[in-house]
């Protein structure tokens, strides 16, 4: 005579459909769910692993969120490790150099005084905002003051 499978309990990592024990299935949005006993409840959301571009947290993957002094942190694939210094975008006045990080722009100034952050166009270029004694702002430069008189001296 066949036996008929009628459980009224089961075991860690199964649970009661009708009157079977099914496995449970686990659930883990951005990576791998817990399997087996790991996963003492069916539907439970609870991650063995994550994803690229995400962390354990509390048995769950959120992504990556990457920290950035001088601007917005890189998040999931572009932030490897979490929290870690990596920028995704710079403040204005900064810029994003190859490493992902961020770079106050500073201009150079020849007999004055050069423009920094938001002020200055582009990193290296020459741009004054105040000249040296002797010297005139022109065009964001500080040229050699000179003095012209016609019929006579300067």
């Amino acid at each position: 005579q066949g036996s008929v499978n009628r459980c009224a309990s089961c075991n860690a990592g199964f649970h009661l459909s009708g009157t079977s024990c099914v496995a449970n299935v686990c659930t883990c949005s951005g990576g791998t769910p817990v399997t087996g006993t790991a996963c003492s409840s069916h539907g439970l959301a609870k991650c063995a692993s994550c994803a690229a571009g995400r962390h354990k947290h509390n048995h769950a993957c959120p992504l990556n969120q990457c920290i950035c002094p001088h601007g917005t942190g890189a998040t999931g694939a572009a932030c490897p490790t979490h929290n870690t210094h990596l920028c995704g975008s710079c403040s204005t006045g900064y810029d994003l150099l190859s490493i992902k990080k961020c770079r106050l722009r500073v201009c150079t100034c020849a007999n004055g005084v050069h423009k920094v952050g938001a002020a200055c166009g582009t990193h290296g270029q020459e741009q004054c905002r105040v000249c040296s004694n002797g010297y005139v702002l022109r065009a964001e430069r500080c040229p050699e003051k000179r003095c012209t008189c016609g019929n006579g001296v300067g």
